[in-house]
């Protein structure tokens, strides 16, 4: 049991998943979001090294397109889901990745609390758009970056808290912070769970924990317990953590597994392994009403903004973003994105 314990919060990982073993991903297409840096930028590079949508230039850049959108601005995630689907003919793999960390900044974007906006709500009408290419692509999967932090959600919130301009909390924006969070990733399991009782049996999603890997978003720890703490937790996270590249692997792993050891609906922790969640995230019903919810709230949002009434953060526009396949210190491919790029990204193979 306490085995158990450690390894939902990444101490104690397991290994069920060499990433550099992965088949040959040749012709295959996918699209993922938050693929600019960290986790996501990892997995970008995988995918790229096992000739994921191969053309016909070698450049291996050549086979990626960075589209600039935040995730939480659902004005833009409708244009480019739309855009995508005008774009690809097929769509292999579906990596939700995006995420909003730690802020103690409480907003609302559309209607809905940032961090649930850019962590769910976006990506929930991505996966929208896009179901009918990855039903017509099947076998196909898709694959939901959640956290273990989804535990630390001990009841049901309300779906009115989701639209409320104060913060769910009267601890102070610290915890506050961290409660926003954890809720938001419990609602990303809590949609793989929906999704699998949506999606018709040749569509695989999963959901999974990468780990404590140090990121740029672990820095959101200062807000939590101060500039000294959350440097504290950033050298620990590197001693006791896990790599970016063992951050990518479990997702990998469920891009690319045998369909049957992965199964449809579940949660993984480092690396590859499956997990119970908590009690809440198993909640086929919840989850359930948390599907009609978000289905409701992005229409009405959407009906507001062809009105005028909506608030477009970013405008989703397109850039081309010019970058090179390098090489590291240790001789392994790794992509170079610059530092300009907007936060959550849409990566997807040229036209």
């Amino acid at each position: 049991m306490f085995n158990q314990f450690l390894r939902q919060w990444g101490i104690l990982p397991s290994t069920n998943f060499n990433i550099h073993t992965c088949p040959s991903l040749s012709g295959k297409t996918a699209v993922i979001t938050g693929g600019s840096d960290g986790i996501g930028a990892d997995i970008v590079k995988h995918l790229l090294l096992n000739d994921i949508a191969q053309p016909a230039a070698p450049d291996r850049t050549d086979r990626v397109r960075f589209i600039a959108c935040d995730t939480a601005d659902l004005a833009a995630i409708d244009r480019i889901g739309k855009e995508i689907l005008s774009t690809l003919t097929r769509l292999d793999f579906l990596f939700l990745n995006a995420a909003r960390s730690f802020d103690p900044d409480y907003r609302l974007s559309y209607g809905v609390e940032i961090t649930f906006a850019t962590n769910h709500m976006g990506h929930f009408h991505l996966t929208q758009l896009l179901t009918p290419l990855l039903v017509a692509s099947a076998p196909s999967r898709v694959v939901v970056t959640s956290s273990s932090l989804h535990m630390v959600v001990a009841s049901k919130f309300g779906f009115d808290e989701l639209v409320s301009p104060t913060p769910p909390t009267s601890r102070g924006p610290a915890w506050d912070s961290w409660y926003r969070y954890g809720r938001s990733k419990l609602a990303n399991i809590l949609f793989t769970r929906a999704l699998a009782q949506h999606l018709p049996e040749g569509v695989v999603p999963n959901s999974f924990f990468p780990g404590s890997v140090p990121t740029e978003a672990s820095a959101g720890w200062k807000y939590l317990i101060g500039e000294f703490g959350g440097s504290m937790v950033t050298v620990l996270l590197k001693l006791m953590g896990q790599t970016l590249e063992q951050g990518a692997a479990t997702a990998m792993y469920l891009a690319v597994g045998d369909a049957e050891e992965v199964g449809r609906g579940n949660y993984f922790v480092p690396v590859a392994v499956k997990e119970e969640t908590s009690l809440l995230a198993a909640d086929k019903e919840w989850a359930e009403e948390l599907w009609m919810w978000s289905a409701e709230t992005v229409e009405r949002a959407l009906s507001s903004e062809d009105k005028g009434e909506g608030k477009d953060l970013d405008g989703g526009a397109s850039v081309n973003i010019p970058s090179e396949l390098g090489k590291d210190m240790n001789g392994s491919a790794s992509v170079n994105v610059p530092n300009e790029l907007l936060a959550h990204p849409v990566c997807l193979p040229p036209a």
